[in-house]
């Protein structure tokens, strides 16, 4: 967000400063004050001078840059005119600390950057900032690094992702090189009353994610059982495993694997969510096997037996031992939901489904319905929202040899976020079909 100074007046630009000079950015701007000399009228005349943009609030008094009287907007001249107000002579002094981390990214160092940084990227201690590049001859990278960590709020270290996510290696992470601060990304997060620690570098984490992993845990019910094919460090299936729900997490990449069995213990859900380390279209299918073999009970607190009416707690009876009863949840013979985040490839894992359950038909009775699947993908961003939903539905439907439509009752198309320009994430929600779940061969 741009400040009023900075609308005010621009900073020097010096596109051959190599190291951060601060003292280069110390000015000294003549202007006039404006004095409104009835108290009662302040809010009043402050709020139409402010409405002609072409006065600044600076500390307690409001400028006029321009000190000749033809160029006053014509509220200014009426006030000074019937002497309700009058100028003084002012000056203003702007320094390195005047202007936002913003203003210097976007118009001092000439920097651009595929996506300005935000507070929503803030991770713990750490910025990562995309895609620097296009900087002009001799301007070293570490300038903007500098500023980054005299501008932001408890940032420690600065990195430039040097590129996408996932392009060369299927564990999700990224090539980085270090603008500022020290070369130590371990971090630990907070996120749906769950703590994370893991390396910021070595596993996949995007703290813009966080209402989307919310909505999707609101989806499970206690008792039930979820197979969390990618998991990464956790960010579905711990919470889940607060909820009292079942969750089989994995994730091919080794660090994600240690980071999700860190967080397993760290929350203490070692009762309800197991970590994995394998492919995920093997886990699909090796899980399907193993959870009615392996599924045990947990028992648990359920809610206080007692009551409150108007504050006042209701006497336990002399035969209750505890002020509260425990009961046993027993883990299903079956997965309720398949969540597959990997919006890069995770379409591509969807004939793991095909005759998941082939011969298993009797399992399904008495109004037991297959798994909902929760897939994420990438698609173009148009305007077009009804040729998203199209294209997300027919590259489903293409790899589960399936048809999923848009219209269906049991299908639901969540654009999660815009993350660029030309790209948009999709959450592709439907019921595994019977034709797919039975298919023999």
């Amino acid at each position: 967000m741009t400040t009023a100074m900075e609308t005010f007046c621009a900073p020097p630009i010096n596109r051959s400063m190599k190291e951060l000079d601060r003292d280069f950015f110390k000015r000294s701007i003549p202007t006039s004050a404006v004095t409104i000399f009835r108290d009662n009228e302040i809010n009043r005349v402050r709020h139409e001078l402010y409405k002609t943009k072409k006065l600044w609030p600076v500390g307690s008094a409001i400028v006029e840059h321009q000190t000749d009287p033809e160029t006053w907007p014509p509220i200014l001249a009426k006030l000074v005119e019937t002497r309700l107000a009058s100028l003084r002579p002012q000056t203003v002094e702007l320094n390195y600390d005047t202007w936002s981390m913003r203003t210097y990214i976007q118009g001092i160092v000439f920097l651009l950057c595929s996506s300005l940084p935000t507070t929503d990227d803030i991770l713990s201690a750490i910025l990562p900032v995309d895609g620097v590049s296009e900087t002009p001859s001799g301007f070293s990278e570490s300038l903007i690094g500098q500023v980054v960590l005299d501008k932001g709020r408890n940032i420690r270290t600065v990195i430039n992702k040097i590129d996408d996510v996932g392009i060369d290696n299927p564990y999700r992470t990224f090539p980085y090189e270090v603008l500022a601060g020290p070369n130590d990304l371990d971090v630990t997060v907070s996120e749906n009353d769950c703590r994370f620690s893991f390396n910021y570098g070595e596993v996949y984490w995007n703290p813009r994610l966080q209402s989307e992993h919310t909505r999707m845990i609101k989806k499970f019910k206690e008792g039930e059982a979820i197979c969390d094919v990618m998991a990464g460090v956790g960010p579905f299936a711990v919470p889940a495993g607060k909820q009292n729900v079942f969750a089989w997490a994995n994730d091919l990449n080794p660090a994600s694997y240690k980071s999700l069995s860190s967080a397993i213990h760290q929350n203490k859900v070692t009762s309800f969510v197991r970590p994995f380390n394998m492919d995920g279209r093997e886990f699909i299918r090796l899980t399907a096997c193993d959870l009615p073999r392996l599924r045990k009970s947990v028992r648990i607190r359920g809610k206080d037996r007692g009551s409150t009416n108007g504050g006042r707690r209701d006497k336990w009876k002399a035969t209750d031992i505890t002020p509260y009863h425990v009961k046993e949840l027993l883990e299903p013979k079956l997965f309720s939901h398949y969540v597959l985040n990997l919006p890069k490839a995770a379409v591509e894992f969807l004939d793991a489904f095909w005759g998941l359950y082939a011969g298993k038909e009797d399992d399904f009775g008495d109004e037991k319905k297959l798994p909902m699947v929760h897939v994420y993908c990438f698609t173009a961003n148009t305007e077009n929202i009804s040729l998203q939903m199209n294209e997300v539905c027919d590259r489903v439907s293409k790899h589960l040899k399936a048809t999923i439509k848009p219209d269906d009752p049991e299908v639901e198309l969540h654009q999660v976020r815009s993350v660029s320009p030309t790209n948009v994430m999709y959450c592709v929600s439907f019921r595994l079909p019977a034709t797919v779940a039975f298919a023999k061969g």
